[in-house]
C-alpha cells in the first residue's frame, strides 16, 4: 500500500519534506489504529487507509503549485533537478478588470532568470482579447539600465507559451532573460517589466530575487587555449558559469581623427575568432568546454564567443569574458538545463588545457 501511496506522491507531491510528514502523519495513525484494532486486523488497514486520506484530502489544495512546478521543471530541466527551495514565489500581479497579470514563481542565480506568467480573463470581453493577442518578447519583456548594455555581451531573451496547460479563460508562459557577460549582474535587483493588458500597455516593478550561491573559483594550471588571454577565474552557481581571465594584445587603442579615443580588436585576434567560427559552422563548439566534477563525472557546455566587456563586479584585474553560459549538457536541448552542485566542481579544460579550481572569496 505505502509503494503505492509514494508513486501518487511523486506525481503530486513533489516536495520531499512535505512527504516525510505525511507518512509520518499516516504510520502515527497506523500505529494508533492497530492498538485500538488488535481484534480486527482490517479495522487496522482501514483506519490507515482513512488517515491516508484525510491527509491527501488535506493537502489537495496545495497541488496547484505541484503542477505548475511540475510542467515549470520538465520545460527547462533535467530530471531529478532541485530548485524548488530557490523560487521566490507570488512575485507580481496586475488587473483591469477584464484580465489578470500574475508572476507566480521566479527563479535567478543572477545570471539566468526564468520567471512563469498567467493571463487569466475576467469576463467575456477579456476572454475575446486573450484568445486573439499575440505575446512575444516585443511585447513581453524586461527594462535594462545603461550599465547593463555597456556590459551585455550576449544577452538573450525567450517568450515560451505552455500550450499544454492553456484553459479557454487562462493562458501560461515561461519567460527567459540571461545576461552572457559572466558578472552575474541580475542578482537581486529591481527591473521594470512591460507586458500587455486590456486596451493598455502595463508597466511595473518586480525584483529578481536570488536565492542561490555564487562561487568564485581561481583557475590554476600552465597555459592558455589562446595567445590573447590568460583565463584566471570561474564564477559559478548551480545554473549558470562564467569564465573570466586578463587580456594580452586582443584588442588596441586608438586615436581618431576627432581626438576620440577608440577600442577595436586586433586582426590578429580577429582571425583567430574567424577559425572558430569556422569550427560553429561545421557544427563543433567554438572553444570545448568541460567541467570534471569531484566523483570523477565530466560535463560539456555550449559556451558563447570571447569577448571583452567592463570589469567584473567582485573580481579585480580581470578584462575578458572567456565564455559563460549555462550547464546545457553540450547544448543537445535547446533551453535544457542541468542543475549542478558548485561545490563538487573540482576541474575546468577549456580547448584541452586543464585547470584545478581553488575556491576565492568572492568580494561583493
Amino acid at each position: 500500500m505505502r509503494k503505492d501511496y509514494q508513486k501518487m506522491q511523486q506525481e503530486i507531491l513533489p516536495n520531499k519534506e512535505t512527504q516525510e510528514w505525511m507518512w509520518e502523519s499516516i504510520e502515527k495513525k497506523a500505529l494508533e489504529s492497530q492498538k485500538k484494532y488488535h481484534q480486527n486486523p482490517w479495522g487496522g488497514l482501514a483506519a490507515s487507509v482513512a488517515a491516508a486520506v484525510f491527509v491527501l484530502v488535506f493537502l489537495l489544495p496545495q497541488t496547484g503549485l505541484a503542477d505548475s512546478m511540475k510542467g515549470f521543471l520538465q520545460k527547462y530541466f533535467y530530471a531529478g533537478a532541485d530548485v524548488e527551495k530557490d523560487l521566490a514565489h507570488q512575485v507580481y500581479e496586475d488587473s483591469d478588470g477584464h484580465v489578470k497579470m500574475q508572476i507566480q514563481e521566479l527563479l535567478s542565480d543572477g545570471a539566468c532568470v526564468y520567471f512563469d506568467i498567467c493571463y487569466e480573463a475576467l469576463d467575456k470581453e477579456g476572454q475575446q482579447w486573450l484568445a486573439n493577442q499575440e505575446f512575444g518578447t516585443d511585447s513581453i519583456r524586461l527594462g535594462l539600465i545603461d550599465e547593463e548594455f555597456s556590459q551585455s555581451t550576449g544577452w538573450s531573451e525567450e517568450l515560451k507559451e505552455q500550450e499544454e496547460l492553456a484553459t479557454k479563460k487562462a493562458r501560461y508562459f515561461t519567460f527567459f532573460l540571461q545576461d552572457g557577460t559572466g558578472n552575474f549582474n541580475l542578482k537581486n535587483v529591481s527591473r521594470t517589466i512591460f507586458y500587455p493588458m486590456y486596451k493598455s500597455q502595463g508597466i511595473g516593478k518586480i525584483e529578481l530575487k536570488c536565492n542561490m550561491d555564487t562561487i568564485c573559483y581561481k583557475l590554476v594550471g600552465e597555459g592558455s587555449p589562446s595567445k590573447f588571454y590568460q583565463p584566471k577565474y570561474l564564477i559559478v552557481s548551480k545554473l549558470s558559469y562564467g569564465i573570466l581571465g586578463v587580456e594580452h594584445g586582443m584588442s588596441v587603442r586608438e586615436k581618431n581623427e576627432y581626438g576620440t579615443i577608440t577600442e577595436s580588436y586586433t586582426q590578429e585576434f580577429m582571425a583567430e575568432m574567424d577559425q572558430r567560427l569556422e569550427k560553429l559552422q561545421e557544427g563543433e563548439s567554438d572553444l570545448p568546454i568541460s567541467f570534471t566534477l569531484k566523483d570523477g563525472s565530466k560535463i560539456d557546455v555550449s559556451p558563447y564567443n570571447v569577448s571583452k566587456y567592463s570589469p567584473s563586479k567582485g573580481i579585480p584585474n580581470v578584462d575578458v569574458r572567456i565564455a559563460a553560459g549555462y550547464f546545457n549538457y553540450g547544448g543537445k536541448q535547446w533551453r535544457k538545463n542541468l542543475v549542478v552542485n558548485p561545490e563538487e566542481l573540482a576541474g575546468l579544460d577549456l580547448d584541452g588545457v586543464h585547470y584545478e579550481l581553488v575556491q576565492e572569496e568572492l568580494i561583493e
